[in-house]
Order: C-alpha cells, then sequence, then structure tokens
C-alpha cells in the first residue's frame, strides 16, 4: 500500500501545527523549513520496513527500553535497563 496513493490520501497537518504553537501547546518556534515542501520519495522506497521501524521505536519508547550502541551495518543492537 503506497501512503498518498488513492487508499491512503496525504494529510497536511500545517493548521494543526499553527494551532499547537500559537496556543503554546507544544514547544516549537515557528522556521521556514515548516514551510517547505519535501521532495517525493523513491518509488523503490519500502514503506512497510519505514512503518516497522516507526512501530519498533513506539514500542521500545512505551516500555521504557531505548535501543543503545547499536551497529548500523549490521542492525545488531541491545536493548538498556
Amino acid at each position: 500500500m503506497e501512503i498518498g496513493g488513492e487508499d491512503r490520501p496525504l494529510i497536511d497537518n500545517t493548521q494543526l501545527l499553527r494551532h499547537l504553537m500559537v496556543n503554546k501547546l507544544i514547544r516549537l518556534h515557528d522556521s521556514q523549513i515548516l514551510n517547505r515542501v519535501p521532495n517525493s520519495l523513491p518509488a523503490s522506497c519500502k514503506y512497510e520496513r519505514i512503518e516497522g521501524m516507526l512501530l519498533g521505536i513506539a514500542i521500545g519508547d512505551a516500555l521504557g527500553l531505548p535501543l543503545r550502541d547499536s551497529n548500523r551495518s549490521t542492525g545488531i543492537g541491545f536493548m538498556a535497563r
């Protein structure tokens, strides 16, 4: 399933972000980078891997176990306790 395809339209969160900043609900300052449209990802991008990575980060964060001393070339790390 492709992000931004017919079944998953892209969502523009600009108004929500502005609301959060103006009402001081998020600690972020307005910047030109927030107004830039990012480049499209290449067709070879594997969205399932990105989703898996984000899910793993969320689970690790929820458990309070950040990945430490990971080796990017081998993908091996250990869970800190």
